[in-house]
């Protein structure tokens, strides 16, 4: 058997494998983690030109590679196998801001970011400037602000967290998209904590959003772009609710609580509406029975062209 043959052809086979069984979702494979063992290279070299037998020395190579390989498979919460963060895995560090920041280290298959919760935090904002293929916003966060996870290949987000007229804005921005990145591609997920006020204001650029909001207490969700697809649950935690949509989208569905008083007004026309259950008080104004008297009251201004509008109750 050939020495250099042999170890060639296994080296080729394990990269495919990993890179496919990535590529399916099977593993998380960091390409910087795999650069960072370069030197391995030269211990390749060395072995092949040790006085042994081609056994040994496929062996012992085949030993070396192993060791590549497993230290560049990480599992969801960027550890390898040797139980170490790895790539762009979470590397939690605070600063005087007291939020914490998963560092990219050139992978951008996989990015997490927390946020911690500032003492006494009554009114939190939630800006977002720019999203692509999947974006979601669900489930609480017990122990942080915002806890944000991207995976996919449509590139990384940069949050910045900072006061402004005494309220705590987070800012999540999808950075310019280069290279092998894909705009269509990966999914965005922001968990939040129910403790404080929410205003939510989204610029979804033409990602499809599903936005499950009835944990939260939500007063205000304000949508600009291009949007694929918008779903929204809205709960009853809220008092008032204002919602405003400036994104053209494909279809819309808002899930409202049977207990709470919804209020629809359009300022654009739109192709198709079920709106079943609600009274038209004008042209285009709609509302349920009993909106003015109802504890919680949900109001919506749609001002964006729109293929189509569903209302579900629940």
């Amino acid at each position: 058997m050939n020495y250099n043959q042999a170890v060639w052809g296994f080296l080729l086979i394990a990269g495919g494998v990993i890179w496919i069984a990535g590529n399916l979702g099977l593993v998380s494979f960091s390409w910087t983690a795999l650069l960072s063992m370069w030197p391995a290279l030269l211990i390749l070299w060395g072995i092949s030109a040790l006085p042994l037998k081609s056994g040994w020395k496929a062996l012992f190579s085949l030993l070396v590679m192993a060791g590549a390989l497993s230290y560049s498979v990480r599992d969801d919460s960027g550890k390898n196998l040797w139980g170490k963060r790895v790539g762009s895995g979470v590397h939690i560090h605070f600063n005087e801001k007291e939020f914490a920041r998963g560092d990219a280290t050139g992978d951008l298959s996989y990015q997490r970011e927390l946020i911690r919760l500032p003492q006494g935090l009554t009114h939190a904002v939630l800006k977002l400037d720019g999203a692509a293929g999947r974006f979601n916003i669900s489930d609480t966060s017990a122990s942080y602000l915002v806890d944000f996870q991207k995976k996919g290949d449509q590139g990384e987000y940069s949050i910045n967290p900072y006061e402004e007229d005494q309220q705590y804005v987070v800012n999540v921005t999808m950075n310019k998209i280069t290279g092998w990145q894909r705009e269509g591609r990966g999914k965005a997920n922001i968990r939040l904590h129910p403790q404080p006020q929410w205003s939510l204001l989204l610029n979804l650029g033409a990602a499809r959003a599903n936005l499950e909001l009835d944990d939260f207490i939500v007063r205000e969700v304000a949508m600009k772009g291009g949007a694929s697809g918008i779903d929204m649950k809205l709960g009853t935690r809220s008092p008032q609710v204002d919602v405003t949509i400036e994104a053209g989208a494909s279809s819309i569905v808002l899930r409202i609580p049977e207990e709470a008083g919804c209020r629809i007004q359009f300022e654009t026309v739109l192709a198709g509406r079920d709106l079943e259950g609600f009274l038209k008080e004008e042209r285009n104004l709609y509302y349920t029975p009993g909106f003015a008297s109802k504890e919680v009251q949900i109001r919506v201004n749609i001002k964006a062209a729109i293929a189509n509008l569903k209302i579900e109750r629940y």
